[in-house]
């Protein structure tokens, strides 16, 4: 049933595939024109000109291939958000029956409270913008930037440098999507190229048949022409008996 349902699904995306490449390429290209805005409207907020954009992507490039200095408690913050992250997919994913995601829910419990009494005791001794969220709230967020690797105006600039990273990438999308339609409008080509030289094949074929045809029809009426020529002369010789 899977082999089917994939074929299937291949045969109509192969029948639909122009319609789906028109679709996503103009999809692109919104996305392109909304983030385009969005970059121009943070760039514009923050008094940005295009040279201090780069400069700002560059910091932020150069403070990701660092390491930051971390003490114990910021370490077992991290690990313990990354934990719960990965249990609650495994949670989601999870098949092996009640008991499996029992463990698991109590897992999550048993951590979110060691987050929640490291959080408390960082946020004792931390600034006021140096302290973090809630659990919950913390939690939510799927990629969270911590304070102690963002310092100063990186959480600025790491905004600024995410804008224009999707924005690359959208372009980058739109490339790639004109070289795909180029491809396919290439393959369809080559397929009309072949149906014509099939076409013309068969129409030769059936015009050479026709004529084929046509002087085997021919051939028995010339031979009822002989007989026809052949009986005078019988009734010349019998008149001449007869004579």
């Amino acid at each position: 049933m899977l082999t089917i349902q994939a074929s299937g699904w291949n045969k109509r995306k192969a029948a639909n595939l122009e319609q789906t490449l028109a679709k996503r390429y103009m999809k692109t290209v919104q996305r392109i024109t909304e983030a385009t805005e969005d970059l121009e409207k943070l760039t514009a907020e923050l008094s940005l000109q295009d040279d201090q954009v780069q400069q700002w992507v560059s910091d932020v490039q150069q403070w990701t291939t660092g390491t930051p200095i971390q003490n114990d408690l910021q370490k077992t913050i991290e690990g313990l958000y990354l934990s719960i992250k990965q249990r609650k997919c495994q949670l989601y994913r999870q098949s092996g029956g009640n008991k499996r995601r029992h463990k698991l829910r109590k897992k999550i419990v048993e951590e979110k409270k060691a987050l929640e009494d490291a959080i408390t005791e960082h946020n004792a001794v931390a600034g006021e913008a140096d302290k973090l969220p809630p659990p919950n709230e913390l939690l939510a967020e799927d990629n969270y930037s911590w304070k102690w690797e963002c310092h100063g105006d990186m959480v600025q600039k790491k905004k600024v440098y995410d804008q224009v990273m999707l924005l690359n990438r959208l372009k980058e999308e739109a490339v790639i999507l004109v070289h795909e339609v180029k491809q396919h409008w290439e393959y369809m080509r080559s397929v009309a190229g072949k149906l014509d030289h099939l076409s013309s094949q068969l129409s030769e074929g059936i015009t050479g048949q026709s004529s084929t045809e046509a002087l085997t029809e021919r051939e028995p009426n010339g031979v009822l022409d002989d007989s026809s020529e052949e009986q005078p002369s019988d009734s010349s010789s019998s008149t001449d008996e007869e004579l």
